[in-house]
């Protein structure tokens, strides 16, 4: 075999053949290191070999122009494939070992029946590509019809909002106020009915800046109250005109200089306003949802100015299985002083969410972060880190789950101001290790359950977290904690533990590369080398030397 081909063959790395095709390929590779038969080397080729998948594939395999591995395969996929992978991982073995790859002339019946293949593979391949150029050309067609209907329409906005402008400075000079305001609604409207906003980029949402400029001098001065003038604000930067809100009427009469400029029976005249909007029941159906919402917001922040708390929390609980403003009305309570109230109306809200009519799961984790906030607060910081872990545990294994280093990280910080750090890890560590293998594993039926112990069992910590059984664990994705797990104990400055999970992984359900090769954590694998090999050498060195680690 030559040497350049053996050389490579010689110096194959996991993270190697990461960077020749991706981790996902190496992933899947090693579920056929055994399908491979027939690897023979044919000098001035490379090495060809034949490979069980959906069906029979012939590969090969040889070295490249640029110095690295390139290959063909009879697969769909056709290059740098997980035939292929699997391959070089089996000729790897064998020169790493001692041995040799069979070697034939170009006329042998392997290289004959991969000859033949590899022929039709091509000309799918070319079938294929030929396809794909006929695609994207009329994607380009279609891009730049859009392009022009767009650019279009764009003109037409513009001179349709240049004339309101005009219409609204005129108004202005004639000291005509409510035509101003006139135009300003007119406009809105126009966004709402006729122009989708946001494609026309910042050109026309200047125009409706202007505009809105225009309209902050013209009720400055015309003759509406105080409150009329900030309901005004508040009506005309609904949600449903969100692309086109006049802001600066919303900050103007409403924001923080709005609150000083107007005493505090103004904004309770407001609040009684909005309050009777939302008593009509005009706000039905998904659509206005967002209206619902911004009233109900806009009316307790009125109440709250007004100095009426408790009118402000009686409003928002009227609405909160609507609104979704649990977390809300126990911020009121808090303001109130009623911080005990606030932890057992949180408690309920949980109850209520998690009942199976309502199955708002989501919002039961937001409840307890919200009740583990309120315990920081009080400085009883090693529950508030017992309450986040418990929820951070029952989303384990959860697609939206994914590598959520972010939560962990946060319960270790709350931790860490309790002195309990490392404890709590240790704790979060065991419940991932003993509880989530026992429920499900990786498996050919992907979900199947399972009643084997785990075979790596960790000691217990003696901590006790008061942890209660998770809300749920939907499973196939729990392997993906371990990945975080490993990454968070180099941040706590557990290196052995880190080093330790690191060479563990292979071993798990689902694999080192079930974790390394899913696309939620593609920075898993650079992030682990970065701070056990680059930045812990002694660490680096332990994992290197574990057997059983594939380097």
């Amino acid at each position: 075999m030559d040497d350049k081909l053996t050389a490579l063959l010689a110096d194959v790395t996991d993270e190697r053949l990461f960077a020749w095709t991706d981790p996902k390929m190496v992933g899947r590779a090693y579920g056929y290191l055994d399908k491979v038969e027939c690897i023979t080397f044919v000098d001035g080729q490379g090495i060809v070999a034949r490979v069980h998948g959906t069906s029979d594939y012939y590969t090969k395999v040889f070295a490249g122009g640029d110095g690295d591995f390139d290959s063909v395969c009879s697969c769909p996929v056709g290059h740098r494939c997980k035939h292929a992978v699997a391959v070089i991982l089996n000729a790897s073995k064998t020169i790493k070992n001692g041995g040799c790859i069979a070697e034939n002339a170009a006329d042998c019946e392997i290289w004959k029946m991969a000859e033949s293949s590899l022929a039709a593979a091509r000309a799918k391949i070319e079938e294929r590509e030929r396809k794909i150029l006929e695609q994207r050309q009329s994607k380009e067609r279609e891009e730049e019809e859009f392009r022009q209907r767009i650019e279009k329409r764009r003109k037409e906005a513009l001179a349709v909002f240049g004339a309101f402008l005009e219409r609204a400075q005129d108004c202005q000079s004639r000291g005509d106020y409510d035509g101003v305001l006139k135009v300003l609604d007119e406009a809105c409207k126009k966004t709402d009915d006729d122009f989708d906003f946001e494609p026309y980029g910042g050109e026309l949402y200047g125009k409706i800046k202007d505009i809105s400029r225009v309209a902050v001098d013209a009720l400055e001065c015309c003759k509406k109250s105080d409150a009329e003038k900030i309901l005004f604000a508040h009506d005309a930067y609904t949600p449903s005109r969100y692309y086109a809100s006049p802001t600066l009427l919303y900050e103007t009469y409403w924001k923080d200089d709005g609150a000083a400029k107007f005493p505090a029976a103004v904004w309770h005249e407001v609040g009684d306003v909005l309050k009777s909007h939302l008593d009509d029941g005009g706000f039905v159906g998904e659509c206005e949802l967002y209206d619902l919402c911004h009233t109900v917001e806009d009316a307790c922040d009125a109440y709250w100015r007004a100095g009426c708390g408790e009118d402000a929390f009686a409003l928002r609980k009227r609405f909160t299985a609507k609104t979704d403003s649990w977390d809300s009305c126990a911020d009121d309570l808090c303001r109130l002083g009623r911080r005990d109230e606030a932890k057992d109306f949180l408690l309920e809200a949980r109850e209520f969410v998690r009942s199976p009519e309502n199955e708002e799961w989501d919002d039961g984790h937001v409840l307890i972060d919200k009740l583990a906030e309120i315990y920081a607060g009080e400085g009883n910081f090693a529950y508030a880190a017992a309450l986040l872990a418990e929820s951070w545990l029952s989303l384990v294994g959860g697609i939206n789950h994914c590598s959520d280093q972010y939560g962990l990280e946060r319960i270790l910080d709350m931790a860490g101001k309790a002195g309990c750090r490392q404890e709590v890890f240790r704790a979060l560590a065991h419940e991932v290790d003993t509880g989530f293998p026992l429920r499900t594993k990786m498996c050919k039926n992907w979900h199947e359950p399972t009643s084997e112990p785990p075979t790596w069992p960790l000691p217990p910590t003696g901590l006790n977290l008061g942890i209660h059984k998770p809300l749920f664990s939907i499973d196939t994705h729990w392997w993906e904690a371990e990945a975080v797990l490993v990454v968070v104990a180099i941040h706590v400055g557990l290196l052995d533990e880190a080093a330790r999970r690191y060479v563990a992984l292979p071993g798990r359900p689902g694999g080192y590369f079930g974790v390394s090769h899913l696309d939620g954590l593609t920075d898993f694998e650079r992030e682990v080398k970065t701070a056990l090999f680059d930045k812990y050498p002694d660490v680096a060195a332990k994992i290197c030397a574990t057997q059983g680690y594939r380097k």
